[in-house]
């Protein structure tokens, strides 16, 4: 495996220990709020890449750097390949995105100063891999991510 495939599976990974961290905490304050989270991420997580991924020419020749969002998008209908992001792209990518990381705010908070900033730390982690090691280039040239815009790059 490439070493850009494999830090976005770290990514990934990361990112997941981040979301068990969440899980955690949001179960600590209530069984039915974490019951209505685990109910949510899948979900959030299905809109926020629906919203973005088919449009990148990664999925569609199977060199996802993320791997298996690469996978799971496959399996739907994709948009036009290498088209440009609209708007609504974007708020299908952030919202819940947002409602992923925003909900369990709180539950965080409540369990400690050092179980908010383990799952913060861990986010900025993901972002740092994703933003130095995974997203430094790539082919979407249309993807805001990319920081080569004007060139297609393997």
């Amino acid at each position: 495996m490439e070493r850009k495939r494999i830090h976005g599976v770290i990514s990934l990974m990361l990112f997941a220990v981040a979301l068990l961290v969440a899980i955690n905490a949001v179960f600590a304050q209530s069984i039915t709020f974490g019951i209505i989270y685990l109910i949510i991420l899948p979900i959030g997580a299905l809109l926020a890449l629906m919203g973005f991924c088919p449009k990148c020419p990664h999925v569609a020749d199977r060199t996802c750097r993320h791997v298996i969002p690469g996978e799971i998008m496959r399996l739907f209908p994709t948009g036009k390949t290498g088209g440009q992001y609209r708007a609504t792209d974007y708020l299908i990518l952030i919202v819940p995105i947002l409602f992923i990381i925003g909900l369990p705010q709180i539950p965080l908070f409540k369990q400690g100063i050092l179980i908010f900033g383990l799952f913060w730390s861990i986010l900025v982690l993901v972002i740092t891999e994703i933003a130095t090691f995974v997203c430094n280039s790539f082919r979407n040239s249309n993807c805001p991510a990319n920081k080569f815009r004007n060139q297609v790059i393997q």
